[in-house]
């Protein structure tokens, strides 16, 4: 018996859009994050996608306030209504959709509630959410709290993240010479303070070496590090190809910030370093094909970088681990497969 499945995307630039320019070679992932690769699976009937619509926060208040006293429980043979994070679910419950399994992702929620879990905030998407038929998480980290939070009615699984390892690969020719520490990302948890900090003593140590940091903090640049604004994913990919380490401090959290760009990095050639946070282990295992330091530790982290610039023979090796791991564990095949084990092995 096969199932329908839908998935919903904010807008048609998630879908669409991004489709059209994946074709071009502009973006990895016929659809965002991959999703499209659930198609593939025999289980799977048909395959499409609904759009949500872009409400004003007053509208969602309104709904949010008529929904708290007996959310919808949306629960029926078919289809299964798929969304990535808590964001478009809340949008999908509120929209009081046509009846069917509802699963999401959680992403900002678990850290959002073990920062403040008695903020009105937390409470009125906690009780919104207890609609829905099921969960999943990226990271080991969040299950505790996702499960705590939505209570043994609804189940929460880890579902382990992938990424484009079609688009993101070695070069086709030869790799030259690696000198060059890449960072990428904005979200919330990033610690560019403590980046920079470190990145300053590598500098200051190694002036052979190129620091290239992609942010939008509006903290002061230290000297040796050329900071650059968002760059297209064809960029983006080049300097992953031409990177001898990727780091990527943050502060606590539990949902692995950093993650897409670790693996990214990983498929690649390229080592991430990372801060030590709840999850991480699940995709980057230190002095194996990464490193792993102590959150907001900017000494570990430029001694970290400057130890592996020293030993480039261990740094490849590092490097060809990290990409074998990610094009076999952690594509998009792989994450689809899993998610869909996820759903599958709890509405049969």
């Amino acid at each position: 018996m096969t199932v329908d499945y839908v998935m919903h995307y904010s807008s048609p630039r998630q879908a669409d859009e991004w489709e059209a320019r994946h074709a071009a070679g502009e973006v990895p992932g016929r659809w965002l994050y991959g999703l499209d690769r659930l198609a593939d699976d025999e289980r799977i009937g048909e395959l499409s996608v609904g759009y949500l619509d872009d409400w004003s926060m007053r509208r969602r208040l309104r709904a949010a306030q008529l929904l708290l006293t007996s959310p919808p429980r949306l629960r029926s043979d078919s289809p299964v209504h798929l969304t990535w994070d808590e964001r478009n679910a809340l949008k999908l419950i509120t929209a009081q959709r046509e009846p069917g399994a509802h699963w999401t992702g959680l992403i900002w929620l678990t850290d959002d509630v073990a920062r403040a879990p008695k903020s009105r905030r937390v409470r009125i998407r906690n009780r919104l959410l207890r609609g829905i038929s099921g969960a999943w998480v990226l990271s080991s980290g969040q299950l505790e709290v996702a499960r705590d939070l939505l209570g043994s009615d609804i189940p929460v699984r880890l579902v382990r993240f992938g990424i484009d390892t079609d688009f993101f690969q070695l070069p086709t020719a030869g790799s030259p010479p690696r000198k060059l520490i890449v960072s990428f990302g904005n979200d919330r948890d990033r610690d560019t303070a403590t980046l920079y900090e470190a990145m300053e003593l590598v500098a200051r140590y190694d002036p052979l070496a190129e620091i290239v940091v992609q942010t939008n903090s509006n903290l002061p640049v230290p000297d040796g590090v050329r900071r650059i604004d968002r760059v297209p994913h064809p960029e983006l990919r080049d300097m992953y190809q031409r990177a001898s380490v990727v780091v990527l401090p943050t502060v606590y959290n539990l949902h692995f910030s950093g993650m897409t760009a670790a693996l990214e990095a990983m498929a690649c050639g390229a080592v991430p370093v990372v801060s030590d946070t709840p999850g991480v282990l699940d995709y980057v295992r230190d002095q194996v094909d990464g490193f792993v330091v102590p959150v907001g530790d900017a000494n570990a982290i430029a001694q970290t970088v400057l130890d592996a610039l020293a030993s480039p023979g261990d740094l490849a090796q590092l490097g060809t681990n990290g990409r074998d791991k990610v094009h076999q564990h952690h594509n998009h095949r792989t994450l689809s497969k899993s998610l869909l084990s996820a759903i599958e092995g709890c509405e049969s």
